[in-house]
C-alpha cells in the first residue's frame, strides 16, 4: 500500500483524491483546518481518511510525514517552504501545483543530497502549460528547427453565459489571490526588447484585445502575467525574441480592476478600522476612510469617488454595482483587498447551475531546419461540470495527482527541486492527462 499524505482540502483536492483512490493500492490522508471538508472527502472516497491538522509556520510535521510514502502540499503557497524541509528531512518527496519560490528554490541541493524530489508547478498555469510547451519546444530543437516567439495565454473564467456583472468575473479560485496578482510586476521580451511593468495595476493598464479563435461568446482581453523572461532558459529557448506568458479575461475585467485600485481598495497593508475586534463599519463609510474624507456622505461620497476615478462615470457604475457604495457591512478581514475579497467571493461565486470554462493557447513561432517557418498553435478549452467539479479543480486536481503517481511509480528518477519540463514526466503526464478527458487540439499555418 503506498501512502499519501494531502496537506489541503480545497476546491482542487476532490479530484485529486478520485484519481488517486481508483488505485486500490493507494491510500490518502487528508489533513486540514477543516474538519468537515477532510471528513467528507474521507465518506466519498476509498481508501481515504481524514485528520484534523492546522497547519502553521511553527507546525511539525515529522509524524505525520514519516507515515506516508508522498507529500501533497496544495495550502497557500507561504507554506510550501516549511512543508518542503521537513520533507527533506524525513527523505520524503514532494509535490505542488504552485510556482517555485526563491525560498523553495534554496532548498534544491540538500533535497538531492537527501535523494528527495519536491516537484513543483504541476497544476494548470503553471502545470500543464509547461507540458504542452515543453512538448512542441523538444520536439522543434530535435529537429535542429529554432523558437522565434513563444506566446502563452492562460484564464480561469466563468462561461461566458454566467459573466454578466461588473468584473466580467466569478472566483473558481483563492478571491484574494486573483486581486493580488492583479497587482504584481510584470515582465516580457518583445522583439529581442525588455519591457519592465511595475507592480501596483501596472498590468491592468497593459491589456490589449485578444482574438485567439476560443468558442466565447464574449470578447476576450489579455494582460502580461508575472516573469516571462526565465522561460527562454526554463524552456531553452534562447534563441526567441519575443517571450510573453499572459491572463486572459472577458473585456471590461482590468476597467473594473483598476476602478478598484484607484479607491484604494486592493491595498493589503493591515488598516486598523478592519482588525476583527474593529467596531462594524459600511462599505460606503471605508470608501469615505480610504479617500480621506471622513466626513463624506450622500452626494458628498459620490463626487470624491468621481474625483478619484478621473471623471470616470462608467467606473463609478462598476463600483456601485459591485455593492461598494452602501451600507453593507465589511467583512473585518485585515486589509482593504481581504474585505474586499471576502465580498467578491460572496457576490461572485458560481452558482449552483453554473460552471466555469478554462482557455490555454501557446502560439509558436518556428523556423525548420530548411529555413521554412510556421505558427504552431496549441489549444486547451474545458468547460466545468454543471453542479459538479470546476474546469479549474479538475485540472488542478488531475495534473497534481498524475505527477504524483508517477513518482511514486518510481520512474521519475531526478531530485532536488523541479518543474514538470523533461520528457520523463511531461510525456506520461500527458497521455495520462489525454486518458482522464483533457484534450488539445494543434494548428499549424506557414508563415
Amino acid at each position: 500500500m503506498q501512502r499519501v499524505l494531502l496537506l489541503g482540502s480545497g476546491r482542487t483536492c476532490p479530484p485529486l483524491v478520485e484519481l488517486l483512490t481508483r488505485d486500490k493500492c493507494v491510500q490518502v490522508t487528508v489533513a486540514s483546518n477543516d474538519a468537515s471538508q477532510a471528513e467528507s472527502m474521507a465518506r466519498s472516497y476509498p481508501n481515504t481518511t481524514a485528520k484534523h491538522f492546522n497547519l502553521s509556520p511553527d507546525s511539525d510535521l515529522s509524524q505525520l510525514i514519516k507515515d506516508h510514502d508522498l507529500v501533497m502540499s496544495l495550502v497557500p503557497t507561504t507554506l510550501h517552504t516549511i512543508v518542503a524541509r521537513q520533507c527533506i528531512d524525513a527523505k520524503t518527496n514532494l509535490v505542488t501545483a504552485s510556482y517555485v519560490s526563491p525560498e523553495l528554490a534554496s532548498l534544491h541541493d540538500s533535497a538531492q543530497e537527501a535523494g528527495v524530489v519536491i516537484m513543483n508547478e504541476c497544476g494548470l498555469d503553471p502545470g500543464i502549460d509547461h507540458l504542452l510547451a515543453m512538448d512542441c519546444i523538444d520536439n522543434v530543437h530535435k529537429n535542429n528547427g529554432k523558437i522565434l516567439y513563444f506566446e502563452s495565454w492562460c484564464g480561469g473564467l466563468p462561461h461566458s453565459s454566467f459573466a454578466g456583472n461588473p468584473l466580467r468575473y466569478k472566483f473558481s479560485w483563492s478571491p484574494a489571490g486573483v486581486l493580488i496578482a492583479a497587482c504584481n510586476p510584470a515582465r516580457y521580451l518583445k522583439g529581442g526588447k525588455v519591457v519592465e511593468i511595475p507592480a501596483g495595476g501596472g498590468i491592468m493598464r497593459e491589456v490589449k484585445p485578444m482574438s485567439n479563435g476560443f468558442s466565447t461568446s464574449l470578447p476576450l482581453e489579455g494582460y502580461p502575467n508575472r516573469d516571462s523572461l526565465k522561460y527562454r532558459d526554463l524552456y531553452g529557448i534562447q534563441e526567441a525574441e519575443t517571450v510573453i506568458r499572459g491572463t486572459l479575461r472577458y473585456q471590461g475585467y482590468c476597467k473594473s480592476v483598476l476602478a478598484l485600485l484607484e479607491l484604494g481598495l486592493l491595498d493589503n497593508e493591515t488598516m486598523p478600522r478592519l482588525q476583527p475586534d474593529a467596531a462594524d463599519i459600511t462599505w460606503s463609510d471605508l470608501l469615505a476612510m480610504l479617500l480621506s474624507r471622513t466626513e463624506v456622505r450622500g452626494s458628498n461620497l459620490k463626487e470624491s469617488v468621481l474625483e478619484a476615478l478621473q471623471g470616470d462615470k462608467e467606473k463609478y457604475q462598476i463600483i456601485q454595482d459591485l455593492g461598494l457604495l452602501s451600507s453593507t457591512p465589511v467583512s473585518l478581514a485585515g486589509t482593504p483587498l481581504r474585505a474586499l475579497a471576502s465580498h467578491l467571493e460572496t457576490m461572485l461565486e458560481l452558482g449552483p447551475d453554473e460552471y466555469d470554462t478554462v482557455l490555454l493557447q501557446h502560439i509558436v513561432g518556428i523556423e525548420n531546419s530548411n529555413s521554412t517557418k510556421e505558427e504552431h498553435c496549441i489549444t486547451l478549452h474545458m468547460d466545468g461540470d454543471k453542479n459538479g467539479d470546476t474546469a479549474m479543480s479538475k485540472l488542478v486536481g488531475k495534473t497534481a495527482a498524475i505527477a504524483a503517481k508517477i513518482i511514486l511509480s518510481g520512474q521519475y528518477k531526478r531530485k532536488g527541486v523541479q518543474r514538470p519540463l523533461t520528457p520523463d514526466i511531461y510525456e506520461p503526464a500527458l497521455k495520462a492527462l489525454q486518458d482522464e478527458g483533457v484534450h488539445y487540439d494543434i494548428s499549424v499555418k506557414k508563415m
